[in-house]
């Protein structure tokens, strides 16, 4: 709210509170109806207007402005936020001024988008004897809270100086509608004031989720100096923490915090001393501060008694700032004064506010009118951000507002839109406020401002509007490229498109495709929509070009990109045969067929033999491969194998070729090699190979059998490898055949070999250790077995006690000790003795415990009476020893003997 044009040069520049001229009248700087051309509303088609409702369009921006204020008395200097946990609440404050000329805080709440508004004040609860307010700023916590806050002090009528600066926070859970709580940030008086505070709240779900923070400047030394003040509340508004200093410099104003999506604090603020921006941060909450960093150098806007070109009112270059909630970027603007006129510039930080780019220009057009009071917004990465702007009126007078995006992070912005449907005339005002607004979500920016199209009346009435614009970007097709198919071969290939605008339904459809080709799209809600193609072109469809137009839409915007097709004509393929083939009847003939086609993939070719059936022959499509061995019957003779190579484009084209075979019968018989005689041990491998030729042109094949005298086990592979390994019983000479054969004529040798049986050892088995009584019959058996079944082994004892005896032929051990044997222990020692010069032997024991006999009277009853049963059970046990073991050896000799008799 502006000064009285006596204030000091130095206070307007420096004292953000205002107070509303009272005697000064406004007039009008334009001539009664003259009109200025406006920017066409298609400059930024990515900006449409939003108005009746919030999803109605209008291809034209007239009439959209919404008037937000209603009284008849000056509003100005506004502030906008958007409740995050509902998106069509919107609320906003302004300085109010009252028909007593007194100034108070404004609160305007809407609950469709700003369609409508409901006008109401910020309650004097706990600012009793306070009796202005300025410096209005709305932010809600992510649970949907209201935290507006403001200055409240007095005014010196003498001088028309503030005083009792008085920085404070009101709190509304409903939206608005009340506000019962309200808290004392920082007081004032004397030479020290309070000044420009501004709020934010952090909406992030991080440690400091719902704190609030409050920036101001604390004038000293009756508004010689000025430091920039931070506190913070962790108990939603009910306290607020004891300012803290962060700023170094003499002079400083126009500070603002915003809060990254990390939770970090970054303030930012207009270093008046030495003319530059700068930036302090909390990674703590609001407890501590980093050191100041400088954004940018800046030439600030000039100040009283000259300010801006054909202006009254005062200006400055306080920055605006917003953090990005994807990505954590900072970003601030301010309004420069390089090269003598006001323009908007921007920087941005990535690394925490560590570091700032080089700043750009925001503004587009190429006047050098005025631009000034940038504010900014951020949503889902979407950078906003308004300005007043001069440039449609060549005497830089008429006032403007335009809005810019950036969808790429600050790097750049688009071209400017047009807000406003009508232009302001400041005439001769001094105050329009210090700053504008903005707010926005992922669908709308809702830009507020001081509008002055009603200052012509007295006293001069400045509004607030705003307007519903949708931050629509259009969607983004990416490129398909040039496609090259043949007639049947199937084309398909994929379209994607994405929409930087969050929570929109894109869809696509495919435009000009051509006949019997298929598109298939599903609408899609998460940013992306895809699309398939598919398309076989016919033979009619050949050669020929098309182009098919992908057009992806939101449901207000739309893009497009277009994809050439090229049909090509179908070309033959080649097919690769060899010359004319000689074969021998029972011969292998091989060779490969091969082709190529000029057409690419897709296409392909496949070989095939049309007459291989009949031929009798084999050809592997796969890799090309004619296989074919004549039949006795089918020479000699002249023969064609005839091949055909096909595409699978459309029309179908082969190509047929064949080969001409000339089938010989063999005339001479094949010779085979000497094969040498063999001595080999039984059960030992014989392997050899056996040769041949062939003296026929070209040679026949060959294979080799055996005759039917081979020995058991023996046999021959078809290409000559000769395996047997003799048993043990195949000891002897053997004489067989081996025969060579070139399916006409043969040749045959016999092969002598002779099988060493090799001599082994016998084993002999005897009974474990024995015990009996004295004059009792002790009979066991001792027996001998031989690897070598032609051989028997010779049985024998050693070390008999006395009475005993051994039969060798039956192997059967009988002894009864007598009574004066027992006790005692002896040894008894059995050996086997294999005949033949070797002698080879097994020799083992049997260690026999006598034990005393009982007494007669202690026998029992009928014992003795049984000893000549005994004896006989004993005989009968030997003869039957006996007769196994004469068995068992003459049923080995007749074996052996069996086996000689094959023998020659």
């Amino acid at each position: 709210m502006p000064l009285k044009r006596a204030v000091p040069v130095l206070l307007i520049l420096l004292v953000g509170t205002t107070i509303l001229p009272r005697i000064l009248p406004v007039l009008p700087a334009s001539p009664s109806g003259q009109s200025y051309d406006a920017l066409s509303s298609g400059v930024l088609m990515a900006l449409q207007h939003v108005t009746g409702s919030s999803n109605q369009l209008v291809s034209s921006p007239s009439g959209d402005d919404i008037q937000v204020s209603t009284t008849s008395l000056p509003q100005n200097e506004p502030s906008i936020a958007l409740n995050p946990s509902n998106p069509q609440q919107l609320v906003a404050g302004a300085n109010d001024q009252f028909a007593n000329g007194t100034d108070w805080l404004a609160v305007y709440t809407s609950a469709n988008s700003g369609l409508t508004w409901t006008n109401g004040l910020i309650p004097k609860t706990g600012l009793v004897g306070l009796q202005d307010a300025s410096d209005p700023a709305v932010s809600f916590s992510e649970n949907g809270t209201l935290y507006y806050s403001g200055v409240a002090f007095n005014v010196n009528f003498r001088n028309n100086m503030p005083f009792d600066g008085t920085v404070f926070v009101s709190k509304s859970t409903d939206d608005g509608s009340s506000f019962p709580q309200t808290t004392v940030v920082d007081t004032s008086s004397g030479k020290i004031f309070n000044d420009k505070p501004y709020i934010g709240v952090d909406e992030t779900t991080g440690l400091f989720a719902g704190r609030v923070y409050v920036s101001w400047t604390r004038f000293t030394n009756s508004f010689q100096a000025s430091d920039i003040m931070v506190a913070y509340s962790g108990d939603g508004g009910r306290s607020f923490s004891p300012r803290m200093k962060i700023s170094s410099s003499l002079l400083n104003q126009g500070s603002v915090p915003v809060i990254g999506p990390d939770g970090t604090l970054y303030v930012v603020w207009n270093d008046l001393s030495n003319k530059q921006i700068l930036e302090a941060k909390s990674t703590d909450g609001g407890i501590s501060f980093s050191s100041p960093v400088v954004v940018s150098s800046i030439v600030p806007l000039p100040q009283s008694p000259y300010f801006l070109a054909n202006s009254f009112f005062r200006v400055n270059s306080f920055p605006a700032a917003a953090a990005d909630d994807t990505n954590g970027n900072v970003y601030v603007a301010w309004a420069d004064y390089q090269n003598g006129y006001a323009k908007i510039l921007s920087s941005r930080s990535i690394d925490g506010g560590s570091t700032w780019s080089k700043p750009i220009r925001v503004n587009d057009d190429s006047t050098t009118n005025d631009h000034f009071f940038p504010w900014m917004a951020v949503s889902h990465g979407l950078v906003s951000i308004v300005f007043y702007d001069r440039r449609l009126d060549p005497r830089n007078i008429m006032i403007d507002v335009f809005y810019a995006e950036s969808a790429d992070g600050g790097v750049s912005f688009s071209p400017n839109l047009r807000v406003t449907d009508q232009p302001s005339d400041p005439g001769t005002l001094n105050f329009i406020g210090d700053y504008i607004g903005i707010a926005s979500n992922a669908t709308l920016a809702h830009p507020v401002w001081t509008d002055l199209r009603n200052v012509s009346t007295y006293p001069p009435n400045e509004d607030i509007f705003t307007e519903g614009r949708r931050v629509d970007r259009p969607p983004i097709v990416v490129p398909v490229g040039s496609q090259t198919v043949y007639p049947g071969a199937e084309l398909q290939f994929g379209v994607k498109a994405t929409d930087p605008d969050f929570g929109e339904t894109l869809t696509m459809v495919a435009l000009g495709a051509p006949s019997g080709s298929t598109f298939t799209s599903t609408p899609s809600t998460n940013g992306t929509v895809t699309g398939s193609f598919d398309w076989i072109p016919s033979a009619a469809q050949a050669a020929g070009s098309y182009s098919v137009e992908f057009k992806a839409s939101d449901g207000f915007l739309a893009s497009s990109a277009n994809a050439p097709i090229m049909v090509k004509t179908n070309t033959s393929p080649l097919l690769l045969v060899p010359g004319a083939q000689t074969v021998n009847v029972g011969s292998k003939l091989t060779f490969i067929v091969s082709a190529t086609d000029p057409d690419p993939l897709p296409d392909f070719v496949t070989i095939s033999c049309d007459n291989c059936a009949q031929l009798g022959a084999s050809f592997d499509s796969s890799t090309g491969n004619f296989t074919w061995v004549p039949s006795s019957l089918q020479g000699p003779g002249n023969y064609l194998a005839i091949l055909t190579a096909t595409d699978h484009l459309l029309p179908q084209l082969s190509d047929t070729k064949s080969v001409g075979i000339h089938v010989d019968k063999p005339s001479l018989p094949p010779s085979l090699a000497a094969i040498r005689d063999w001595t080999i041990d039984d059960e030992t491998l014989l392997t050899f190979k056996a040769n041949a030729t062939d003296l026929n042109i070209p040679p026949a094949a060959l294979t080799f059998s055996l005759g039917t005298d081979a020995p058991l086990g023996a046999s021959i592979s078809p290409d000559g490898l000769f395996n047997w390994t003799p048993t043990e019983t195949q000891g002897g000479i053997y004489r067989f055949t081996v025969t060579v054969s070139n399916g006409a004529l043969s040749d045959s040798k016999i092969v002598s070999t002779t099988v060493v049986e090799l001599e082994q050892a016998p084993v002999l088995s005897v009974p474990g250790s024995q015990t009996v009584e004295a004059g009792t019959l002790l009979i066991f058996a001792v027996s001998a077995t031989n690897p070598d079944v032609d051989d028997v082994a010779t049985l024998s004892a050693s070390g008999l006690p006395s009475g005993a005896s051994f039969d060798s032929d039956l192997g059967s051990f009988v002894w009864t000790p007598g009574n004066n044997q027992g006790p005692g222990v002896y040894t008894v020692t059995f050996r086997a003795v294999e005949p033949g010069p070797n002698g080879f032997s097994d020799t083992k024991t049997v260690t026999i415990t006598v034990e005393q006999a009982a007494s007669s009277s202690g026998q029992p009853f009928g014992v003795g009476s049984l000893r000549p049963v005994l004896w006989l059970a004993a005989g009968v046990i030997i003869l039957v020893v006996a007769l196994v073991s004469i068995m068992a050896i003459r049923a080995r000799r007749e074996k052996k003997g069996a086996e000689e008799g094959t023998m020659i």
